[in-house]
């Protein structure tokens, strides 16, 4: 009799490694109250220049299940953006809904999720807590 390998094992292992192949960044938050500008950050703080990104989710910190603004892309494949304007929908994605007005005070999260599109391509997510607190966008904390 002849013993078969089971293939689930296997399976498990590849997305696994999988799940190693990803790269998390934060946030970088600036402008108005009304129209902050968000993009993807260094772990030093510096501003990436652009980013191939397939979503991007912005609610407050304690309310993830709805969220104050959302937009994806249409056909599910990633666009460069150098930056994303809170309310203006770039071309290709899509909005889930009206942007929100947002409060001074408030902690909001922001997520941006996507490709890194360089050599040996791997998902990337970031994230960071903001609040608009003196006039200016502060970060809170780092985020998921």
């Amino acid at each position: 009799m002849r013993a078969t390998l089971w293939p689930a094992p296997w399976l498990l292992v590849i997305a696994l490694t999988a799940a190693a192949c990803s790269r998390h960044a934060s946030v970088l938050v600036t402008g108005s109250l009304a129209q902050p500008e968000s993009r993807l950050a260094t772990p030093d703080g510096d501003a990436w220049r652009r980013a191939c990104v397939t979503h991007v989710k912005v609610f407050q910190s304690r309310n993830v299940d709805r969220p104050d603004w959302a937009i994806e892309t249409a056909d599910g494949d990633c666009r460069w953006l150098d930056s994303v304007v809170y309310g203006q929908v770039p071309e290709g994605f899509v909005e889930r809904g009206p942007a929100a007005a947002l409060s001074a005070g408030t902690n909001y999260s922001v997520f941006i999720r996507g490709w890194t599109r360089d050599a040996g391509s791997v998902p990337f997510y970031a994230g960071a807590d903001y609040a608009f607190v003196d006039g200016r966008w502060q970060s809170m904390r780092a985020s998921r």
